[in-house]
């Protein structure tokens, strides 16, 4: 057999075995990476945390590893109304905002941001797992946000770094941050307060520096986000619901195919539940560490601050739409 031949069969033999290599070692070109953002800290029991990890954890189960979840805590990718202007336009992914963002994009979703309209987890529960919903998901996939369901946030208390609260008097010249929200902005002011919006990621610090006297958010996230390391005095005021919906950008949800849409969808039901569950039985635990870490809390009658609140029903029916904000009162009312 002559030297080239030789060289010829080598070649074809070493041409082969790469190509069974590259195959067999070569990453799947079908696996896809989704970024999803959140604002908080990466802590298991903070309730965008813990609801993104359940999510991203079922996703590479029930996708066997061709689809997965990247998370970006720590608001990397912004705040809460950029992150969401970003899924609207494509550049971003999927993210957890608080609900309250959601009435900057419809109308209709400003029915969650009144009030005391909940008196108990499992009616915000049972209203945010009905049709009720399906009206407020529709408009919102028609600007570009794709809801998959209505993750835990709690409800929302008072932290202050000042004094106990026991009612609307004593909030009088007080700052309250609160979130950039037409709703919860007339409500502080209903309570007496000075409410400031402010970002996110200066709250610590605001508090820690005395820019505001205080804030309000679930005391979950109070507790982890640690807050109470310098805000010393908690309220359970509880005077609104706030959910955390599981978005995507609908221009990514339209390019998936219908199998992976299945399996995100199916991961955000499962999540949803299994954080839901977690967050109410972590609830039940951290008053005894607040008061360890030297917080003072106190249970108050609600009565005055619900009263002075009861004229923004009028006022933000119309914004709401009578139809929709009368569906919403019969529906609690059953």
């Amino acid at each position: 057999m002559s030297v080239k031949i030789i060289k010829s069969i080598l070649t074809s033999c070493f041409i082969g075995t790469t190509l069974v290599s590259a195959s067999i070692y070569a990453p799947d070109v079908s696996a896809r990476t989704f970024q999803l953002a959140h604002i908080s800290v990466e802590n298991k029991n903070d309730v965008y945390h813990h609801l993104a990890l359940g999510f991203s954890e079922r996703v590479k189960e029930l996708s066997n590893g061709k689809l997965e979840i990247q998370i970006l805590a720590n608001a990397q990718l912004g705040g809460e109304r950029d992150v969401t202007e970003g899924i609207q336009i494509g550049s971003i992914d999927m993210s957890l905002v608080g609900g309250f963002i959601l009435g900057a994009f419809n109308n209709k979703a400003m029915v969650f941001d009144l009030p005391f309209l909940f008196p108990d987890y499992d009616t915000a529960f049972r209203m945010l797992g009905s049709e009720f919903t399906k009206p407020i998901e529709d408009d919102l996939e028609k600007v570009g946000l794709k809801v998959l369901g209505w993750g835990h946030g709690g409800f929302r208390n008072l932290y202050n770094t000042k004094r106990p609260i026991e009612s609307p008097s004593d909030l009088s010249g007080m700052k309250i941050r609160v979130p950039e929200n037409p709703i919860y902005l007339d409500t502080w002011r209903a309570f007496g307060a000075n409410p400031t919006p402010m970002a996110w990621t200066e709250l610590f610090t605001g508090l820690q520096q005395g820019a505001i006297d205080g804030a309000e958010n679930p005391s979950t996230l109070f507790h982890a986000s640690r807050f109470y390391e310098v805000a010393k005095y908690l309220t359970k005021t509880e005077h609104v619901y706030v959910s955390v919906p599981l978005i995507v950008s609908a221009k990514l949800w339209s390019s998936l195919s219908e199998a992976d849409r299945a399996i995100l969808q199916k991961a955000a039901n499962g999540a949803i539940q299994e954080q839901r569950r977690h967050m109410v039985e972590y609830e039940r635990t951290i008053d005894q560490e607040l008061r360890a870490a030297g917080v003072s809390i106190n249970e108050i009658d609600k009565s005055a601050f619900k009263k002075s609140v009861t004229p923004l029903y009028d006022k933000y029916t119309k914004d709401i739409g009578d139809d929709y904000m009368k569906r919403a009162l019969d529906m609690l009312n059953r």
